[in-house]
């Protein structure tokens, strides 16, 4: 876990504007803090049964020796050991340039959760753009309508994900005629290749074009 100067740890990856702490009777360095984050964040999924956290015999976590625990278990009941999975399982891939490119650290996580649910999409069914109703956006995924309004405009704009709304509904949300027809839900495309640019200016290019727009209409 600690960066050695023979070897790499888990130390060399985190990003902090910690300092050495030099006063007082404990003398803790930015490597030790570090250690310190990451053992919090161990012991946090652990709290959550999201990874199994072994003890010694004296009751201390080990924390090198951790291991993952699957992610669709309700948060009270039991939960298996996480494997990767094989053709026999349902799964799919998420694109290398999310990590690369540095989206996982500028998107919201409404934005994840709908960039995700655009990669499954593309994953079962290619590039024809899929529709995600009401009912198996909040049951399967937990989002809000304010949460998945948020997510998918930023996304939209971002250009990684086309949002194709009932031509009926106006910007509110409220759809014309919908006693007598009801509304059609929002339909998904994403656009992997929109993750290759590199997202810190990106996001930040499209922002202040959306308050230039703000500002002038």
């Amino acid at each position: 876990m600690k960066a050695e100067n023979s070897h790499d740890g888990w130390t060399n990856y985190v990003a902090t504007d910690a300092k050495d702490a030099t006063q007082g009777k404990v003398l803790m360095s930015v490597r030790g803090k570090k250690v310190r984050q990451i053992q919090s964040s161990l012991a946090r999924l652990a709290t959550e049964n999201l990874i199994h956290l072994p003890e010694d015999d004296g009751g201390h976590r080990q924390y090198d020796d951790f291991v993952l625990k699957r992610e669709d278990a309700a948060h009270s009941g039991d939960n298996d050991f996480y494997t990767v999975p094989d053709d026999a399982n349902e799964y799919f891939t998420v694109p290398l340039t999310l990590f690369t490119s540095g989206w996982i650290h500028v998107l919201e996580d409404s934005e994840l959760i709908m960039l995700l649910i655009g990669t499954r999409f593309r994953h079962a069914h290619g590039d024809e753009p899929q529709p995600l109703a009401p009912g198996p956006r909040k049951l399967n995924y937990g989002l809000s309508q304010d949460s998945f309004e948020a997510g998918h405009r930023m996304l939209d704009y971002l250009g990684i994900l086309d949002v194709i709304s009932d031509y009926q509904r106006s910007r509110d949300g409220k759809v014309d005629g919908f006693k007598d027809r009801g509304a059609k839900p929002h339909v998904l495309r994403f656009h992997p290749e929109a993750l290759d640019a590199p997202a810190y200016p990106t996001i930040i290019d499209v922002i202040n074009k959306q308050i230039e727009r703000s500002e002038s209409s």
